[in-house]
């Protein structure tokens, strides 16, 4: 089953959030996924085609859009042309300044398959704070 992940982006390349949010779809065990990210009119949006080539991964899709979607609602207009171009059967959205744990989608794909009345997953989340160490526990 194929998941589309959206992710909308503008200024989180400069950051370097960006390459760690593609860096954590690359690393999920489940492999059957697209994930296809709009740039709301970014000005990074050559920097990020460099960056998506030098992936060498059909699964990883740039769009830049021309205009800016405006502040009112950060996001939502470059997601809502994200799913517009989604062919997968699930979608999974992944801001540009988030990451994904590795079993991320095989885990919210596993409880979709289990409850097919489900209509919406939501994972575990785990805030950073910088100069802090972290380990996960069971």
């Amino acid at each position: 089953m194929l998941i589309s992940i959206i992710t909308s982006t503008y200024n989180e390349y400069q950051t370097g959030e960006l390459k760690l949010a593609i860096a954590s779809v690359l690393q999920q065990t489940y492999k059957h996924w697209e994930m296809i990210i709009i740039g709301d009119c970014t000005p990074y949006g050559e920097k990020i085609e460099r960056l998506i080539a030098e992936l060498n991964d059909a699964r990883v899709q740039f769009f830049n859009m021309g205009k800016r979607s405006g502040l009112e609602s950060p996001g939502t207009i470059p997601k809502i042309k994200g799913i517009s171009l989604a062919r997968g059967e699930l979608l999974a959205f992944l801001d540009s300044d988030n990451e994904y744990f590795p079993d991320h989608l095989a885990r919210s794909l596993e409880a979709f398959v289990k409850n097919p009345s489900l209509d919406l997953v939501y994972g575990d989340t785990l805030v950073k704070i910088s100069n802090v160490k972290y380990q996960m526990s069971n």
